[in-house]
């Protein structure tokens, strides 16, 4: 039983008992439609481990069905055809189009399969702007037109996510990002008329900021607690990610100067609210090539131990493919010849 918030008080009351007698949430306070913000470091096992945990708790003891995503929505609308889907073939289709962003991880391809193994009544939502509206959004776009589906609501979102993420990768605004995350949540969360929902996203997202500093939003979670106040609750996971990984994520074959080598890829970082020339930066270590890059001369570029999210080893060497404002990959290689600077272990940048 739903209940509007803006029903008189009297009806309110009637329609709660009603639905306690008809046991349609035979646990869980709906009324209140409190909305749960995790924040995140993208892709560690330790924080996706997590999230299931309180997902799974969610769902068991409080019967919640709604997990809010940053994903666009067309990508929410594929997952959940997949969630009722008694194959894969649908996970398995957005996983390999995901290749190149931070969702092509294997841990995260699992996330989404205990997802539908232990609440396989969820209900996704992506709110995010279009990211792959150039390939995932088009195809859904023409599925929907084949079938006759142009008039409908789910057809219009289709094309407001999309070109959301044409305006956002043609200016990389990621204020404006926020503006749009904010906004589609509302429109998600008000058409569930009462009910609780978590959301998962990355921390920078979550991480409550002055809404005065830039624009009226700030970031996603202070735009929703301007609107909803004290019914938004937010926690960041990042803190599970301080202990480095020990295991790569996985180990692609990358050629330098000609040579095949076997890189171990240690996750990626988002860094346009740190340094807005960058988008973020993936993490390379590369097998057994200290000998090779030894004798290459270094520039004066440093960066210390502490930037890393594995342990570095005298002898390690790292490529780090940072991905600009533009959309261009760039890459740098650094290698640890033991030096220190400003007391501070630091790997240093060599130019092939």
């Amino acid at each position: 039983m739903v209940v509007r918030k803006r029903m008189n008080r009297f009806l309110l009351i009637f329609l709660v008992c009603l639905s306690a007698v008809c046991s349609l949430y035979s646990q869980g306070d709906y009324e209140n439609g409190d909305i749960y913000l995790y924040g995140e470091t993208h892709g560690v096992v330790r924080i996706l481990e997590k999230e299931i945990d309180i997902y799974s708790g969610y769902y068991q003891e409080d019967h919640m069905r709604h997990l809010f995503i940053e994903y666009p929505y067309f990508i929410s609308y594929y997952l959940n055809e997949w969630i009722q889907s008694p194959s894969d073939e649908i996970l398995d289709s957005l996983y390999e189009q995901w290749k190149g962003s931070a969702s092509y991880n294997p841990a995260v391809k699992e996330f989404f399969e205990e997802i539908k193994k232990h609440c396989p009544q969820t209900v996704f939502h992506g709110i995010d702007v279009g990211h792959f509206y150039w390939s995932i959004g088009e195809q859904l776009r023409e599925d929907l037109e084949e079938n006759g589906m142009s008039e409908t609501e789910e057809y219009s979102k289709v094309i407001k996510s999309i070109e959301q993420g044409e305006v956002y990768y043609e200016t990389g605004d990621s204020l404006f990002r926020e503006q749009m995350m904010v906004e589609n949540f509302i429109e998600e969360f008000e058409s569930l008329e009462g009910e609780s929902v978590m959301g998962i996203f990355g921390s920078m997202h979550v991480t409550n900021k002055d809404p005065e500093e830039k624009n009226r939003y700030g970031n996603l979670a202070t735009g929703l607690i301007q609107t909803y106040g004290d019914r938004v609750h937010t926690e960041s996971l990042t803190s599970l990610a301080a202990n480095l990984l020990e295991d790569p994520m996985r180990v692609d074959t990358i050629t330098i100067d000609g040579i095949e080598y076997e890189a171990s890829f240690f996750g990626r970082q988002y860094l346009k609210n740190i340094l807005p020339r960058f988008i973020y930066r993936d993490f390379y270590r590369i097998e057994n090539a200290y000998d090779d890059f030894s004798n290459k001369k270094k520039n004066s570029n440093v960066l210390p131990y502490n930037n890393y999210p594995v342990q570095v080893q005298t002898k390690d060497v790292f490529m780090i493919e940072f991905c600009l404002a533009d959309g261009s990959l760039e890459r740098q290689f650094y290698r640890s010849d033991g030096n220190t600077w400003n007391d501070m272990p630091v790997t240093e940048q060599f130019l092939l």
